[in-house]
């Protein structure tokens, strides 16, 4: 049970929103973890995970039928695992006690989009210890327990998008030609960057899911060197992180504008927030077959959207809501 509810006022829009997009730095990767497919926190990169298209197109994709029990893979709890790699050495913990707020990329993703998605209900629950703020999603039961449309779209567009991945990404260096390895055909657990970063007045320290870009550079101890190392954990972290989409490739007047209302808006929101620069968009026809790949540019993603939705305006509400947060807990300055 929840307590000491708090609703905050803060409006979706301002007149002034279109004037100034608030100062944001780049976010800067601070490290890696692993989840199991068990939903296991792993102080490691074993699960790091290569966008690497393994068969030709066309080819075709199809959809898990069991939906519910394929939702969420490596499913984590709350912040448990987020807090299990920021505790787990001295350096780390430093960087707790110099930001502002500790969180998942999910809740600032849902405060970039909420000013044009009216019809999803949230609360985020708050604890401020020590001059920080942990902030996580409330699960809203009622949405759990209902299969509504909606859900049942963003569920059907899950299963295919991981339908796509068990074709474009591999597990280990060595995989990269070798199509027929296991672990490349199945689910292999989750790995999660972890990025700080400025965002208006407001320090942040979250993580998201990620996936590696296909090259044999890495960061070892701070150096780019040129690895094919048959051991992950020996590799570093990557220098480059990617996103992997789906689209269909002809839709109607009306598709498109929920596409660029519902779907692009997330992209964009998701790499915004974690530098990421490229996004690989498999195109697929009604049947879904695969006919091409084509990559976006994440930043450009707002100037295609314009007409349905502001970047300035998803910014410029996150940011007072942050604020709003600050003053709500007491706020101590800049760290």
């Amino acid at each position: 049970m929840y307590s000491n509810y708090k609703l905050l006022e803060v409006k979706l829009r301002m007149p002034n929103d279109e004037d100034t997009f608030p100062v944001v730095k780049e976010p800067i990767n601070v490290g890696v973890y692993s989840v199991s497919p068990e939903g296991v926190f792993e102080n490691c990169n074993k699960r790091m995970r290569f966008f690497q298209p393994l068969v030709t197109c066309p080819f075709a994709l199809g959809a898990n039928e069991n939906l519910l029990q394929d939702e969420d893979v490596a499913n984590r709890s709350y912040l448990d695992t987020l807090l299990l790699f920021l505790t787990s050495t001295q350096e780390r913990r430093q960087m707790i006690r110099k930001t502002e707020f500790v969180c998942s990329r999910d809740v600032l993703v849902l405060l970039l989009c909420t000013p044009y998605d009216r019809k999803k209900k949230w609360s985020i629950a708050v604890s401020k210890y020590r001059n920080t703020i942990y902030m996580c999603l409330v699960p809203d039961e009622d949405v759990v327990e209902k299969l509504d449309n909606r859900r049942i779209h963003i569920l059907y567009k899950n299963s295919l998008l991981k339908k796509l991945q068990q074709h474009c990404l591999v597990s280990r260096v060595e995989d990269l030609n070798r199509i027929e390895d296991y672990e490349q055909r199945t689910e292999n657990g989750q790995l999660y960057g972890v990025f700080k970063t400025t965002f208006g007045d407001s320090h942040l320290l979250f993580d998201a899911p990620v996936i590696a870009e296909n090259t044999n550079n890495y960061a070892l101890n701070g150096k780019l060197k040129n690895c094919s190392l048959t051991n992950t954990d020996s590799i570093g972290q990557p220098t480059t992180f990617v996103d992997l989409r789906l689209r269909q490739d002809t839709m109607s007047g009306p598709e498109w504008a929920a596409h660029y209302t519902n779907e692009m808006i997330l992209w964009w929101a998701e790499c915004f927030l974690t530098g990421i620069k490229t996004i690989h968009v498999a195109q697929h026809n009604k049947d879904l077959i695969v006919k091409r790949f084509h990559d976006l540019v994440a930043r450009d993603l707002h100037l295609e959207c314009k007409k349905h939705w502001s970047a300035y305006a998803c910014a410029n509400f996150m940011s007072r809501f942050l604020m709003d947060i600050k003053k709500a807990n007491g706020s101590r300055g800049q760290p």
